[in-house]
């Protein structure tokens, strides 16, 4: 049987809401198997379930595509902190395969200096690549160099990974 070991044992608390099917939440409580768990959370970090991703994130760009800020939500989503991303040109994050596609739009949406939509893949911060679609809304300026790209980014990798499927 179970019995109480103390906080100096943490232990992971993982809550599932089964609401739509069972009108009620499940939740189990599991010891990280293997590792020494210590209080101040070190080892027991690796055992924990990661964070939620969120789904949407914003970029702020300058017309030449330099990422002039990030939101949390992009740090969460991608990994990145502000400091890596900051001053980078976005096509060094975009796959390879999908960089031709980025630059049309971003040519495009500046030529008519409207919002424009581009789907493709993003580099993490671990290495791996999320499917994302950026809106990139256009707001205008006198001088160029004024010129703001607000890039409201939506991941669409579930929705890839299905069309991959079929």
């Amino acid at each position: 049987g179970a019995h109480a070991r103390g906080p100096e044992h943490p232990v992971a608390l993982t809550f599932i809401d089964a609401r739509h099917r069972h009108g009620a939440w499940l939740a189990t409580i599991t010891e990280p198997e293997g590792e020494a768990t210590t209080v101040d959370g070190g080892a027991l970090a690796g055992a924990l379930p990661p964070a939620v991703r969120p789904r949407t994130a914003t970029v702020h760009k300058s017309a030449h595509a330099i990422i002039t800020a990030i939101d949390d939500r992009t740090t969460r989503m991608l990994g990145w902190s502000p400091g890596e991303m900051v001053g980078a040109r976005s096509l060094e994050f975009y796959h390879p395969d999908d960089r031709d596609r980025a630059v049309a739009n971003w040519m495009e949406m500046l030529s008519k200096q409207q919002s424009h939509r581009v789907r493709l893949r993003h580099r993490c911060r671990d290495g791996s690549w999320l499917w994302v679609e950026f809106e990139n809304v256009y707001q205008g300026s006198e001088r160029m160099e004024d010129v703001v790209i607000v890039s409201q980014m939506s991941d669409i990798s579930d929705e890839m990974a299905a069309h991959e499927a079929v």
